[in-house]
C-alpha cells in the first residue's frame, strides 16, 4: 500500500513558540501555500484521513473536495502537555534538558513520550495495512510523518527528528503488511 504523507501548511503562530496538539489555524499566505500543496499530490487515493486539528482538517477539505475525510485523533500532533503555546525559551531548562536528553521515553509535562506517540501512530498504521487499499493520503503533522518515516525506513525513534519536513511537504512511501 502506498501512503501518500501530507504536513499541513504554515500555522498561524509566533516562531519559538512551543505546540503541538494546540489547534492552530493557518496564515493568511494559506491560499498560496495549498496551491503549492496541491501541486505535489498525486490523486486518487481510497481513502483520505487527517488529524482533526484545524490546520490539517482545512488542508485536507480543500485538498480533496468533494472525497470524504475520515478524521482521527491518532494522527495528532505530539502532546506537549503544560509547554504547549509557552516560548522554548520560557521552557525551565532543568526539565527541557531532561526530556531532550531521552524524548522517547520521557513525557514533556502533562503530555506524551515520543514512545507513546510511536505506539498510537503504529496502532493506525498497522489497521490501514490490515485493509485492502492501494493508495491512501494522511494529511497530518510533522511528528506522525516522522514517525511513520522511521518506521519505513526502520530508523531508530531517537533519529527521527533528523527527516526533514518543511510545512506543506509531501512525501510517498510503501507499507508492507
Amino acid at each position: 500500500m502506498e501512503i501518500c504523507l501530507i504536513r499541513h501548511t504554515t500555522p498561524a503562530v509566533d516562531k519559538g513558540i512551543c505546540y503541538g496538539q494546540t489547534d492552530l489555524g493557518l496564515v493568511d499566505q494559506y491560499p498560496e501555500e495549498l496551491e503549492v500543496v496541491r501541486s505535489k499530490v498525486d490523486g486518487p487515493f481510497d481513502k483520505v484521513y487527517s488529524s482533526p486539528l484545524q490546520r490539517c482538517a482545512t488542508l485536507a477539505g480543500d485538498l480533496f473536495i468533494p472525497q470524504e475525510i475520515h478524521y482521527d485523533d491518532r494522527l495528532k500532533e505530539y502532546d506537549f502537555g503544560m509547554w504547549e503555546m509557552m516560548k522554548w525559551d520560557d521552557i525551565d531548562k532543568d526539565s527541557s534538558e531532561k526530556w531532550m536528553a531521552d524524548f522517547v521515553n520521557i513525557p514533556a509535562p502533562g503530555g506524551e513520550s515520543l514512545g507513546v506517540m510511536h505506539t498510537r501512530v503504529k496502532e493506525f498504521v498497522d489497521e490501514l495495512s490490515a485493509q485492502a487499499y492501494s493508495r491512501i493520503a494522511l494529511v497530518t503533522h510533522s511528528g506522525v510523518i516522522r514517525i511513520v518515516l522511521a518506521m519505513v525506513e526502520q530508523t531508530p525513534l531517537r533519529k527521527c527528528f533528523d527527516y526533514q519536513l518543511e510545512y506543506g511537504a509531501v512525501r510517498n512511501v510503501q507499507i508492507v503488511s
